[in-house]
């Protein structure tokens, strides 16, 4: 969108980062590109990771952020706080003029109770369905 956005990550988030850290941190970024470290890694560069992957047709960073959207919704959080989450503008002019709250502080408990939320699918048993805990947002 080309304009500031805060994200609030989750501790598994900051753990990722911390642990890249040890990898990348002599570097100004944190995902440099291959060739020159000065210059951010290449859109490039992470479609041939996903090719490397098998991941290639498979995933869409996009479509994470409509899965994202779709279960988030349905586990009872405030729309609000989704669609700033996702840097999206407020569609109503009127509201977007006088609405500036970023709802930070909701939208961290939020993405924790999300990534808390994909820890329990990837350690779950095949098979075995995992409740959204629907209703416990707040």
């Amino acid at each position: 969108m080309r304009r500031e956005h805060a994200v609030p990550l989750p501790t598994q988030a900051v753990e990722m980062l911390r642990v890249l850290h040890g990898v990348t941190g002599r570097h100004a970024l944190l995902f440099p590109n291959r060739d020159d470290r000065t210059k951010a890694m290449a859109t490039a560069s992470f479609r041939q990771a996903l090719l490397v992957l098998g991941w290639a047709g498979k995933f869409s960073p996009h479509a994470t952020r409509t899965t994202g959207s779709t279960l988030l919704n349905g586990m009872g959080y405030t729309a609000d706080w989704i669609e700033r989450q996702l840097a999206h503008a407020e569609p109503n002019a009127v509201r977007r003029t006088y609405n500036h709250a970023d709802y930070l502080a909701d939208r961290a408990k939020m993405m924790q109770q999300w990534a808390d939320t994909l820890d329990a699918w990837q350690k779950s048993e095949p098979g075995k369905v995992v409740p959204l805990r629907a209703g416990v947002a707040a």
